[in-house]
C-alpha cells in the first residue's frame, strides 16, 4: 500500500490517497506533483513546502474552520427557509396571527448570520408549532 499527495506548484494538496501500485496519481504532469509520504487525517491543514508536508499557520487553519462553519450555517439556515416558505403562501391554511409567527421565525432566521458570533454554535430561533 502506498500513501500519496498530489500537489501543485504553490504547495497546494489538490488530493491524497491509498493506491496498492506503484502507479503515478499525476492527471495533469504540467501542473501536478506527487509527494509519497504518510498522509494525516487533517491533510486539508497542510501544504507541500520544500518536498515535505507543512503544517499551515493557526490562523489560516481557523480562518478555513470559520469559513466552513458560516457556509454549514446558511446552508442549514436556508433549508430552514426554504422548508416553511409554504407557511406565507396567500393560500397557507393558517391564520393570520399563526403567519405572523411564522413571519417572525423566518425573519429571526435571516438575520441570524447577522447576529451570530461563533457560527459552530449559532442560536437558533424557536419555530412555531
Amino acid at each position: 500500500m502506498r500513501s500519496f499527495v498530489i500537489y501543485n506548484s504553490d504547495g497546494k494538496i489538490l488530493r491524497s490517497g491509498q493506491v496498492d501500485d506503484d502507479t503515478s496519481q499525476i492527471q495533469d504532469t504540467a501542473t501536478e506533483f506527487e509527494l509519497l509520504v504518510d498522509v494525516p487525517e487533517n491533510i486539508e491543514n497542510y501544504v507541500v513546502s520544500a518536498g515535505a508536508l507543512v503544517l499551515k499557520p493557526q490562523s489560516e487553519i481557523d480562518a478555513a474552520k470559520a469559513e466552513t462553519d458560516w457556509r454549514i450555517l446558511r446552508g442549514e439556515r436556508n433549508a430552514l427557509l426554504a422548508a416553511t416558505d409554504w407557511t406565507q403562501a396567500n393560500d397557507a391554511p393558517l391564520t393570520d396571527a399563526k403567519k405572523t409567527e411564522w413571519a417572525t421565525y423566518r425573519s429571526a432566521l435571516r438575520s441570524l448570520p447577522d447576529n451570530t458570533t461563533d457560527p459552530a454554535n449559532p442560536t437558533w430561533p424557536s419555530q412555531p408549532t
